[in-house]
């Protein structure tokens, strides 16, 4: 599978989000294992997330509701995180992203754009690491949360 990209909208703005290579994601996703292990080891008997992936097992990429529920899980792995693996994090994904600014597409990495753009708007900046979370990784974090943990996921 190629790096794909995509057009997200958050609050109204786009933004163009590029998936990582494997050899970039490798080290997150390692740590994403660590970070959200127990969060979704919680969460995985929820019997809401198992109809919904019976139901449809593409269900991560639909609207019935478990695509919100793996957010869910994201959301409350960052609780989780240190707050150095969510500054990698952002500076990783600001490297993929471009937002629409005047017509353009421009780098968030570029000069002070990602600093300006999402300075005080920490709930905005959250959406859109979840976005590239589930970019990114929305294969891991469904399997993990319809297999019954993360012992089997990948």
């Amino acid at each position: 599978m190629a790096r794909r990209a995509v057009i997200v909208a958050i609050d109204g703005e786009k933004y163009e989000l590029t998936m990582l290579g494997a050899t970039e994601g490798l080290s997150v996703y390692n740590r994403l294992l660590k970070a959200l292990g127990p969060v979704v080891r919680g969460i995985i008997a929820d019997p809401g997330i198992i109809a919904a992936q019976k139901k449809n097992p593409d269900a991560v990429e639909s609207d019935d509701g478990l695509g919100l529920r793996v957010a869910g899980v994201i959301f409350q792995g960052f609780e989780a995180m240190p707050v150095e693996f969510t500054l990698e994090l952002a500076a990783l994904f600001a490297k993929n992203s471009k937002v629409s600014k005047e017509g353009a597409m421009l780098p968030l990495d570029a000069g002070d754009i990602f600093d300006q753009h999402f300075a005080g708007r920490y709930a905005h900046m959250t959406r859109w690491l979840i976005e590239h979370l589930k970019l990114n990784f929305s294969d891991f974090l469904a399997r993990a949360v319809s297999s019954g943990g993360l012992a089997r996921a990948g």
